[in-house]
Parts: C-alpha cells; sequence; structure tokens
C-alpha cells in the first residue's frame, strides 16, 4: 500500500517509480492513494474513487469529472 508516492517527485523520480511499480505489479498487488491521477491512472489496471459511502469504478479523467472528483471545465 502506497500512500500519495507521486508527491514532491520531479519528472525523471516520478518515470523510475512507475517503471518499477510496473515492473513489481506482475507478482504483486499493489494499492495506491494519490492526487495526481494522471500518474495513478498510467499505471494501474483498476481504479476506485469512494464517494457518499460507495465504491466506483473509474477507467477515465472523463469518469473522474463525471463523479465530480475532478471540475468538468
Amino acid at each position: 500500500m502506497l500512500d500519495e508516492p507521486f508527491s514532491m517527485l520531479e519528472p525523471l523520480q516520478t518515470k523510475a517509480l512507475k517503471e518499477f511499480l510496473l515492473k513489481i505489479s506482475e507478482t504483486k498487488g499493489i494499492i495506491i492513494t494519490d492526487h495526481y491521477y494522471t500518474d495513478v491512472l498510467d499505471i494501474t489496471t483498476k481504479n476506485i474513487i469512494l464517494k457518499d459511502g460507495k465504491s466506483i469504478e473509474i477507467h477515465s479523467i472523463e469518469d473522474l469529472k463525471k463523479n465530480e472528483y475532478l471540475s468538468k471545465n
């Protein structure tokens, strides 16, 4: 379980972390919580937000907007 692993990283560190997480995800399950949703969406196979006590599966940035995680602008 990783809590905000992309916070405060430089772009090269972010790239290296993504590569590392993709590599270990071949044999391990990983849970990530992070506000850097584009980095998360780049590497995950399943995304869920919790809203009003319900879990909602997310496939794209449009889903985040539709479920009011992001503004629609």
